[in-house]
């Protein structure tokens, strides 16, 4: 029991390289929002959000209530009580609109990819109905990082992102005056980020989706670059991997994947010994996925083997570092 407990609470801790403490690792709150929750309080966000149903009551806690009625600025839309504290109504609509709604069920019988356009304008009905400016997503589950309400809200240009990490994503309507505020303080910095590497983060992404000249997308890269150096995950490289559409970056791209594969394997035996060694291994494994590809393409067979059989020792070491790490 000694040895266990020193493995899981008081050794390297792989999932996060800041939240780590015992306490962290007991109760998992290390994928709680906690940057998101510091976000939210410093730009003074207040409406109604939004939230997923389980981080409700964190997000509460997260903000600081009025003290004379306890009433927090951030409405929820329901929390982890769900029924038991809310009409199952509200449940259902919730549901409802995670889910895409109508346009996405009728897809599902019909056993085609349903139109993720037409699920954000429907998406953005609804929450406008409610009086929803705000929504906060976790990214720790693929059902729902992956799921319809996300891949609809993203489709609509009224419901941008201005806050996310390798835990959460926020959205704003930036057809309200609230929105359109916090919209425009990311580029004349009255918006105020938790961190660094959320700020990098947002400032690579908008310049890489909406900047023009060429000038403005390597400036993108740039600051992606930035926030991988400050953490080194799946959120940075995923924007650095999102500069290969743009031909004038691809080799930029090549370049940076394949110095931090290197980098990774010469050096994956001290990084293991560190907290957070899961996101290195998680951002080597997409940064191989985008060489093999490149590979493929150059129809190196020699290179793909190589790249396939790296993976394969990744994919293989991650699996038991979870299991591992719990009591």
């Amino acid at each position: 029991w000694g040895l266990k407990f020193k493995r899981v609470y008081l050794d390297y801790w792989p999932s996060d390289p800041k939240l780590n403490s015992v306490f962290m690792r007991m109760t998992a709150s290390h994928a709680k929002p906690f940057y998101a929750g510091k976000f939210i309080r410093d730009n003074k966000l207040e409406g109604k959000t939004l939230n997923y149903w389980t981080e409700g009551g964190f997000i509460a806690w997260s903000q600081e209530p009025d003290p004379n009625t306890g009433r927090t600025p951030l409405q929820l839309f329901m929390d982890g009580r769900a029924q038991a504290a809310y009409e199952p109504k509200v449940y259902q609509i919730w549901s409802h609109i995670m889910s895409g709604g109508q346009i996405v069920q009728s897809a599902r019988i019909r056993k085609t990819t349903p139109n993720y356009a037409k699920v954000g304008e429907w998406i953005d009905e609804q929450l406008k109905e409610r009086n929803v400016w705000v929504v906060l997503i976790p990214l720790t589950d693929p059902k729902v990082y992956n799921g319809p309400f996300v891949k609809g809200i993203e489709r609509n240009l009224n419901w941008p992102v201005v806050f996310f990490n390798n835990k959460q994503k926020l959205f704003i309507d930036i057809t309200t005056p609230q929105g359109k505020e916090l919209f425009e303080g990311i580029f004349n910095g009255k918006t105020l980020y938790p961190d660094e590497f959320s700020k990098n983060l947002i400032v690579a992404h908008n310049m890489l989706s909406f900047g023009k000249s060429r000038t403005e997308k390597k400036q993108g890269l740039d600051f992606a670059i930035k926030a991988f150096k400050l953490h080194p995950s799946q959120a940075s490289i995923q924007i650095i991997l999102s500069a290969g559409k743009y031909a004038e970056l691809r080799p930029l791209v090549s370049d940076f994947c394949k110095n931090y594969f290197d980098e990774f394997a010469k050096d994956k035996g001290l990084y293991a010994k560190q907290d957070g060694y899961l996101h290195r291994i998680w951002a080597a494994l997409m940064a191989g996925k985008y060489l093999r590809e490149s590979a493929k393409k150059q129809k190196n067979t020699e290179l793909v083997q190589f790249y396939d059989d790296k993976m394969k020792e990744y994919h293989s070491e991650q699996q038991p570092l979870h299991k591992k790490k719990r009591w």
